[in-house]
């Protein structure tokens, strides 16, 4: 089976729904983004379609606000990125989607895969300059996110 999908409220959380694929030897796998360029995306799609919740009035507060969603949604004890990794077979990176692809297709023993990259969801963001200090709060806020993102860029380094 595949089950795949953004599973990020509560209730809705893959490890809340599907419980048992974290014991049942299913080969759990996931695509990672860089935590500040997924946060700001977040924040604007939030913003300008009402999707999302969003109850922050401005994207610096949205950030400010921000505590390793990443961590969040892959695991329920998100305490450190090499424990939320161990139960992931394959972790790739958005940034590298083609290559982690070939990856993975390697992986599966099949044909190598490249596909066309779109933007689906685009939306016209608004220019934005961040403070360093915003940015330096935000990476330290979310540590976590920051570290599953890193090790997922070192698995993706061939």
């Amino acid at each position: 089976a595949l089950i795949c999908g953004h599973f990020d409220t509560d209730g809705a959380y893959l490890w809340q729904r599907y419980q048992e694929v974290y014991n049942d030897g299913t080969r759990l796998l996931t695509f990672l983004r860089h935590p500040l360029e997924r946060a700001i995306s977040h924040y604007f799609f939030g913003a300008k379609t009402r999707y999302l919740p969003i109850t922050e009035s401005n994207l610096t507060d949205f950030l400010l606000a921000c505590r390793n969603p990443m961590a969040r949604l892959l695991s329920p004890n998100p305490k450190n990125a090499t424990d939320i990794l161990a139960a992931y077979w394959f972790v790739g990176t958005l940034e590298n989607a083609n290559t982690d692809l070939s990856r993975l297709a390697s992986m599966m023993a099949q044909a190598d895969v490249i596909l066309p990259l779109t933007h689906v969801n685009q939306t016209n963001r608004p220019a934005y300059d961040l403070p360093d200090d915003v940015i330096a709060n935000f990476n330290a806020n979310n540590a976590i996110d920051f570290a599953l993102y890193d090790q997922a860029r070192n698995f993706s380094t061939p």
